[in-house]
């Protein structure tokens, strides 16, 4: 039995403490102090420690490269242009947010400062035709040298590439990915699953078509798998090209076990000087419930594919307080490596995640010139999908070119406002700052909204932003290693 105190003994240890504090130094007393409030915070859960350095240094200069740029004559200014044959999902959310910032549509692409258009299907062509004619003080929604991430197999292709010159970048935040287009692709791939346990896991197989189009999972020990690899040996040019991946498993669900992932947004708002930056999203829930128990029916590992009617949608807001919830309840777990809010640690991920892509592709895409384009600068809205694990960790499907600007629910309507108004006053405050001096910094930006910068270069300085301290958990590998009850996998078509 342990003793309990007597009352005098504890007044004597209470004045013993008050003596010791009074006699020890004060650097030590403050040391104490200090440590003690360090472990109480993590007791109660305190998400006040500092991540990474969430904008740029205030003393870094992001200025034009040229000493003059063409001012916007006074009769065209807040001036837009929205192309005919915009496609229809955007076309409203656009005229309304131009409209409701006060400016005027013209007909006349000529003259009008900004110009949109969503057609990327054909804006090759179109701004091949258009793009020579305009005015230096034009800004148009088109980046020469975009396709290069747009396509699944040239981002996958240029994120690795960046890798080899950028050793100590793990990129963490892709799914595990091989090309089997490519000896290196193949072979990497028959290595994973033969000699590293990789048959006993499911797969994503994807050729280059968007809205879930094209895909299909293969499950453990499956004659699928065994189908592909032999067919390896054999393809051909007139075979498509197949992009692979691991399925990412133990994933963090919707209420009710529903299988989610993210669409969120980026914008390039400028390409001189380069200001990049990232906007919250939304939640695509499947109407599927999660099974990684089986992989027969594609469809219902998929969250968003064409014309689903019972895809559910939600607000990042109740993104945050899922994520939240979870981390509560896992906090024993997951307070070891998570140090701060865990919103803003998805969040954070997701940030690097679209900095680390512009980093890779800013000499083919974001640092293109094309000289039959007399338009000083472009800028352009796009959208970046995510999973995320019960790990917190934010794992980065793709870039794409098309954001989505469908307005089913209020909340989009609201959140396609913030969007879009704020991103063309940006692009607005771009221009007025570099015609009225070039030698003055971009940034900070006034009409920011609620974008977050997380990219700037220019020719004299260059800034990312980086989570610093992030170590991602180790992924867990899926529970169930057999095959489905059907044996097979079934593939999602056009």
């Amino acid at each position: 039995m342990t003793a309990v105190p007597k009352k005098s003994t504890v007044s004597s240890l209470r004045v013993g403490l008050y003596l010791f504090f009074l006699r020890t130094s004060k650097a030590v007393s403050l040391l104490i102090f200090a440590v003690l409030v360090i472990f109480g915070s993590r007791l109660v859960g305190n998400f006040n420690a500092p991540s990474s350095e969430a904008s740029p240094p205030s003393d870094l200069v992001f200025r034009g490269a040229h000493s003059s740029y063409a001012k916007v004559p006074i009769e065209y200014r807040k001036t837009y242009h929205l192309a005919k044959d915009t496609c229809i999902n955007m076309r409203e959310p656009v005229q309304r947010a131009f409209n409701e910032i006060g400016w005027r549509r013209t007909d006349d692409m000529s003259t009008a400062f900004v110009l949109f258009r969503c057609d990327f299907n054909g804006a090759i062509t179109w701004y091949k035709k258009e793009l020579h004619a305009l005015q230096p003080y034009q800004r148009h929604n088109h980046i020469p040298g975009q396709w290069f991430w747009e396509s699944k197999l040239l981002f996958l292709d240029g994120m690795e590439s960046y890798r080899q010159r950028n050793p100590d970048m793990t990129l963490h935040m892709l799914p595990e990915s091989y090309i089997l287009r490519t000896e290196e692709g193949i072979s990497g791939w028959k290595k994973r699953l033969f000699q590293d346990g990789g048959i006993d896991e499911p797969w994503v197989l994807k050729i280059n078509l968007n809205s879930g189009q094209g895909i299909q999972i293969l499950s453990p020990n499956s004659p699928e798998i065994n189908s592909l690899v032999s067919s390896l040996d054999y393809q051909t040019e007139s075979d498509p090209d197949y992009l692979i991946q691991a399925y990412i498993c133990n994933e963090l669900t919707w209420y009710g076990n529903r299988k989610m992932d993210l669409r969120f947004y980026w914008m390039v708002a400028s390409l001189d000087p380069l200001i990049v930056l990232f906007h919250d999203g939304f939640v695509r829930v499947s109407p599927s419930k999660y099974n990684e128990d089986d992989f027969s029916e594609t469809r219902n590992h998929l969250t968003t594919y064409t014309n689903n009617p019972n895809e559910f949608k939600a607000p990042a807001k109740d993104l945050a307080n899922l994520i939240r919830k979870h981390y509560k309840e896992n906090s024993h777990t997951l307070r070891k490596s998570i140090k701060i809010d865990p919103w803003e640690h998805v969040r954070n991920q997701m940030k690097e995640s679209i900095a680390v892509t512009i980093d890779a592709f800013k000499d083919d895409t974001f640092g293109f010139q094309d000289s039959e384009f007399s338009a000083d600068n472009g800028y352009g809205i796009y959208g970046c999908d995510f999973v995320i694990d019960k790990n917190l960790h934010a794992l980065y499907l793709e870039p794409q070119l098309m954001p989505g600007l469908e307005e089913e629910y209020q909340f989009r309507v609201d959140l396609n406002q913030d969007i879009l108004q704020s991103g063309f006053k940006i692009v607005e405050e771009i221009q007025n700052k570099l015609e009225m001096d070039p030698t003055s910094s971009i940034l900070p930006l006034n009409n920011q909204g609620e974008w977050d910068i997380v990219y700037a270069k220019s020719e004299d300085e260059s800034w990312m932003y980086r989570y610093e301290g992030f170590t991602p958990q180790r992924r867990k590998r899926c529970a169930n290693n057999k095959t489905s009850s059907s044996g097979r996998s079934r593939k999602l078509r056009k």
